[in-house]
């Protein structure tokens, strides 16, 4: 597989429309004892208010893992992981050490070739939310109107700030905002002067900046945020203009200036997100390109290189002869199907955006989910009986048969889903995740309860 395949790991980020600064609040750390390799920090409250009423069980690593490679296969489960009692695992955040997994109550740094706790921030009791920024250095964890940043490493905390009861809960649409590498980036919209985006750094000094009014194509100010990310290198704010149109615009994440700018509907055409999950019509950031999730998540048929705003397809296949299965940075992976005298084969090609074939897996069964790229293997789910725990059989590029099957510690229930949405919630990015170290899967039973991960190296 070539080495410009190398899976990157993605982060889902959150755009916000404020309407108030929010105010510094220092955070005060105290260390208190060693508990399994992590020094645990004193329980009752962050410091200075943020949150007074919620005990915060918080262990900071007391030997902070190095950066690693994401792997290039896997041969064995490692591993599994259990979350505490009523707690449920959310999704799997790959950052340069390993994985940190979103809980519904805080977070927990994970080994990802041991398994074992490296450090937690939780808020027993409190429905919170979590992101981490582009480079995954910093980890934000969001609940009561407050928001904590922490070192994706050690898990220590560099700073808190409160953005209020109307922030909606988390960092979502009317919430914080971004969680950028250098600071928090937000957007406000006023009557008189339009529509405008800040970057407000995490420490004094930081170099912050504000762009904007954003303007249409045809000079008027542009109305209310549809959607927003963050890139390598940039903020993209999709917004509204006159007549019902919209316009995209990157700006430079270091200095807030107009990078690019798309039209939707004139550069690109989206005909599939209509019947979409919660996620469709959403992009993600997958290495340097960003996916219109219009098929699944990371999935879909309008691929954009965030560098120059260059679309590079915007019809990528999505046909039961060729279906699109995951888009990577540098191209995309195709489940392929053709009638015979003895049923139907299958198999997966990994192509260029030129549409040209690089490499193939020929799988009998191949799927259209449950499946995750590698840069020396394909690795998908396989199921002998509906209900049971799946086998993670590891196919390298170009050879007809499999090199491993493992297997699985933890169940994955995906008998009773609706849709390949909802199947590739269960068993797409985030559930089934690379991260450097090791690949984590995130039990889904029928309930629809996470409470474990299994780990695989």
């Amino acid at each position: 597989m070539p080495e410009r395949f190398f899976p990157v790991p993605t982060v889902k980020m959150w755009f916000a429309v404020t309407s108030r600064p929010l105010p510094a609040v220092a955070v005060a750390v105290v260390l208190t004892a060693v508990v399994s390799g992590c020094a645990s920090v004193s329980g009752s409250g962050t410091g200075d208010g943020l949150f007074p009423e919620s005990e915060v069980p918080h262990e900071v690593a007391e030997h902070p893992l190095e950066e690693r490679a994401v792997p290039d296969t896997v041969s064995e489960a490692a591993w599994t992981w259990e979350s505490p009692r009523m707690v449920e695992v959310e999704e799997i955040l790959p950052v340069p050490t390993g994985a940190v997994l979103r809980l519904t109550d805080g977070v927990v740094a994970l080994d990802p070739v041991t398994g074992e706790e490296v450090w937690t921030f939780r808020l027993p009791g409190v429905e919170t939310d979590a992101a981490v920024s582009p480079d995954g250095s910093v980890v934000a964890v969001s609940a009561d109107g407050a928001l904590v940043l922490l070192d994706s490493a050690t898990g220590e905390k560099s700073t808190g700030e409160e953005y209020g009861p109307d922030g909606g809960g988390g960092l979502e649409l009317s919430g914080a905002g971004l969680v950028a590498d250098a600071g928090m980036v937000t957007a406000t919209e006023d009557a008189g002067s339009g529509l405008e985006v800040a970057l407000r750094p995490w420490s004094e000094g930081g170099g912050g900046w504000t762009a904007g009014p954003l303007l249409c194509g045809d000079g008027s100010a542009g109305t209310g945020v549809e959607d927003g990310f963050l890139t390598p290198t940039g903020v993209v704010v999709i917004f509204g203009c006159s007549g019902g149109s919209s316009a995209m615009v990157s700006l430079d994440s270091s200095s807030g200036e107009e990078q690019w700018r798309l039209i939707p509907e004139e550069d690109y055409a989206d005909d599939l997100s209509e019947n979409g999950g919660s996620d469709a019509g959403t992009f993600a950031v997958v290495g340097r390109v960003a996916v219109l999730q219009n098929l699944a998540r990371e999935r879909g048929s309008v691929v954009i290189d965030t560098r120059t705003g260059r679309v590079l397809s915007d019809s990528l296949p999505s046909e039961s002869e060729a279906d699109t299965v995951r888009v990577l940075s540098d191209g995309y992976v195709v489940r392929c199907a053709e009638g015979t005298g003895e049923g139907v084969r299958a198999w997966y090609e990994l192509r260029d955006f030129s549409g040209e074939v690089l490499k193939t897996v020929p799988i009998g069964n191949a799927r259209l989910d449950s499946l995750l790229p590698l840069k020396g293997s394909l690795v998908h789910l396989e199921w002998r009986e509906s209900g049971q725990a799946p086998e993670v059989v590891v196919f390298p590029w170009g050879e007809g048969e499999p090199s491993a099957r493992i297997a699985s510690p933890v169940r994955v229930d995906t008998a009773d889903l609706p849709s390949i949405w909802r199947a590739e919630e269960v068993t797409g990015p985030g559930a089934f995740q690379a991260v450097p170290g090791g690949v984590l899967l995130l039990e889904y039973t029928r309930g629809g309860f996470h409470d474990r991960v299994a780990g695989f190296v």
